[in-house]
C-alpha cells in the first residue's frame, strides 16, 4: 500500500484482441510489447502497437486423393484446394502444381498429371511447370459422390465420376495418348434396386465392368468386380444410413443439441461447420471450467432386421482436451458417437464409442463409461492433433455375441463433452449391408 501511494491512476482502454473473444479466450503472455497466445494448433504473435497479428503453426495434411507414378519415384496428392507433387528421393518442400480440389489423380507418362475435381471438371497438367494443358467439364449434378481412374497404358485410361444427384448417370472421360478425349454418360436404366449407385444390381455390374473398375472410391459405391468378368455371386447392397455425413451441406439433416453447462458462471462454446484446410468439418469446442456438453443428432429410423452387417466409420480430430481420458466416471469424452437402437423385444438401447487423446487409464480415469448401462464399450485413444480414421467391427455381430438382436436404428448422435475441448468431425458413416 505504501509503495502505491501517490501513483497517478492510469487510463485503461479495452481493445479487441485476436483469439480473446467469447469461448476462444486463452492464456496469454506479453513480452517486449508482443502478446503470445497458444491455441490448439498454433502460436499467435500479436504486436500490441500494430493492427496485425501472425499465426505460426504447421498446416495439417488431409489428402483427398493421391497418386504414384509408374516407377514409384514421385507422388502427387490433393489437399487444401491444392495439387502437390514431390519426388520421394528429393529433399525440400513439396511443389504446388496447381490450385484445384482434386478427388482423383493419375500420372500419365513422365510429364503429365490428370485430375478430376469434385465439381466434375477434368484437368490435365504439365508436371514440369504446372501449366494447365487441357480441361473438360463433365455434367455432374451437384458434387461428385465417387470417382476413379482406369489405366489402359502408360498415357491412356478412363476417368469415371458419379454425381450426388438421385438420377445421375455415370460419366466417363477417355484419356488418349496423354490428352483428354471425349466424355459420355454410361446408361443406367432403372435405379430402384441399387440405391447406392442409383441403378439396378444387374445394370450396376454392367457399368462397373464397362468402366473397367475393380473399385470406385471414395464414396458410397461398394460394387466390386474383376474387369472383363461377371461378378461371382450376388453383390452386396451396402448403403450409408446417414445423410450429409461429410457436412458438405452444412448441418442439413442434423439437429443441434442445446449446450448443457454445469456451472452458471461459465460459458458455453462454439458448434458449427467450418472450412478446415479445404474440407467442410463439424467443429465443437469450448473453453471453461466444470462440465459442459453439446452435439448433433440425426434421426435414422431404419429397420435393420434383414441386414447382415452394420459398421460405424468416423474421420475425426481432437485438438485439445483438459480432462484426462474421459473424466473420473468415463462419461466426458471429447467425442462420443452414440447409436440409439431398439432390440427385437422393443427395448430401447444404446451403443456408443468414446474417443480421447490425453491421459492414461487408471482407477480414477476409467476406460469405459461407468455410469452408462451395459454393454460398455472401451474408449478409443487417438493422437492429439492428428486425424484419426476409425472403423468399427460389425456391430450387429458384436451385439449378437452379447445376446442382443438389433431390430431398428433410431438415431445417431455426435457428442462433445468435458471442461475444455476442441473436436473436429470430418466424416461419419453408418454402413449397413444386406
Amino acid at each position: 500500500r505504501d509503495e502505491t501511494d501517490g501513483v497517478a491512476a492510469m487510463a485503461v482502454e479495452e481493445v479487441a484482441l485476436p483469439y480473446s473473444e467469447g469461448s476462444l479466450r486463452s492464456h496469454a503472455s506479453v513480452i517486449a510489447g508482443i502478446r503470445l497466445v497458444p491455441t490448439s494448433d498454433a502460436l499467435v504473435l500479436d504486436p500490441l502497437d500494430e493492427d496485425v497479428h501472425r499465426k505460426i503453426g504447421g498446416e495439417p495434411v488431409r489428402p483427398r486423393s493421391v497418386a504414384l507414378d509408374a516407377d514409384g519415384g514421385r507422388v502427387a496428392w490433393s489437399s487444401g484446394g491444392k495439387v502437390m507433387v514431390e519426388a520421394l528421393d528429393a529433399a525440400g518442400e513439396p511443389r504446388v502444381l496447381a490450385d484445384a480440389d482434386a478427388i482423383e489423380l493419375a500420372f500419365l507418362g513422365e510429364d503429365r498429371l490428370v485430375g478430376l475435381t469434385r465439381s466434375g471438371e477434368a484437368k490435365l497438367w504439365s508436371c514440369d511447370d504446372g501449366q494447365e494443358l487441357e480441361s473438360r467439364i463433365l455434367e455432374v449434378e451437384g458434387r461428385a459422390r465417387a470417382a476413379g481412374f482406369v489405366r489402359s497404358g502408360d498415357r491412356n485410361g478412363r476417368l469415371g465420376i458419379l454425381g450426388e444427384g438421385s438420377k445421375d448417370p455415370v460419366f466417363q472421360l477417355e484419356v488418349v495418348d496423354g490428352s483428354l478425349g471425349t466424355a459420355q454418360a454410361v446408361p443406367t436404366g432403372g435405379r430402384s434396386q441399387w440405391p447406392e449407385l442409383g441403378v439396378s444390381r444387374r445394370e450396376a455390374s454392367e457399368i462397373v465392368s464397362t468402366l473397367g473398375f475393380t473399385a470406385i472410391s471414395p464414396g458410397d459405391i461398394r460394387a466390386l468386380v474383376t474387369a472383363g468378368n461377371p461378378p461371382s455371386g450376388p453383390l452386396s447392397t451396402e448403403r450409408n444410413l446417414l445423410q450429409n455425413g461429410d457436412f458438405s451441406q452444412g448441418l442439413s439433416d442434423w439437429a443441434v443439441l442445446d449446450w448443457n453447462v454445469e456451472r452458471t458462471d461459465q460459458p458455453t462454446g462454439d458448434l458449427g461447420v467450418q472450412d478446415r484446410i479445404g474440407e467442410p468439418t463439424l467443429v465443437m469446442r469450448r473453453l471453461g471450467l466444470g462440465h459442459a456438453d453439446t452435439g448433433v443428432r440425426q434421426i435414422v429410423d431404419k429397420d435393420v432386421t434383414d441386414f447382415r452387417s452394420l459398421q460405424l466409420i468416423v474421420s475425426m480430430l481432437i485438438n485439445e482436451q483438459s480432462l484426462a481420458v474421459c473424466g473420473n466416471r468415463g462419461s466426458e469424452c471429447p467425442l462420443t458417437v452414440r447409436i440409439e437402437y431398439e432390440d427385437v423385444s422393443g427395448g430401447v438401447r444404446a451403443w456408443q464409442q468414446g474417443f480421447y487423446a490425453v491421459g492414461a487409464v487408471a482407477s480414477d480415469t476409467p476406460d469405459v463409461c461407468v455410469s452408462c448401462p451395459p454393454p460398455r464399450n472401451p474408449h478409443e485413444q487417438v493422437t492429439l492433433g492428428q486425424v484419426k480414421f476409425y472403423e468399427s467391427d460389425d456391430l450387429l455381430q458384436r451385439l449378437r455375441q452379447q445376446d442382443i438382436q438389433v431390430a431398428y436404428i433410431r438415431n445417431v448422435t455426435l457428442i462433445a463433452s468435458g471442461h475444455t475441448f476442441d473436436v473436429e468431425v470430418i466424416d461419419v458413416a453408418l454402413m449397413a449391408a444386406e
